[in-house]
């Protein structure tokens, strides 16, 4: 897959509120679904151009990391 910086980002926003007790689900979600895309390109074409299934996606995931 391409490197991306939402593992980096995203993923150290869910870790931090982790460790406070802060729930982060979105960026936990976030982190989560561009690491899919960049590992598989059928699954970045199927968010391409579609918002709504973001919307979706996020709203299908756990919020517990």
């Amino acid at each position: 897959g391409v490197p991306t910086e939402a593992r980096w980002l995203n993923g150290a926003v869910a870790d931090a509120g982790a460790r406070t007790g802060t729930p982060a689900p979105v960026n936990t979600c976030l982190a989560a679904l561009v690491d899919e895309c960049a590992a598989d390109a059928g699954r970045a074409a199927w968010f391409a151009g579609r918002p709504d299934r973001l919307v979706e996606a996020l709203a299908a995931r756990p919020t517990s990391p």
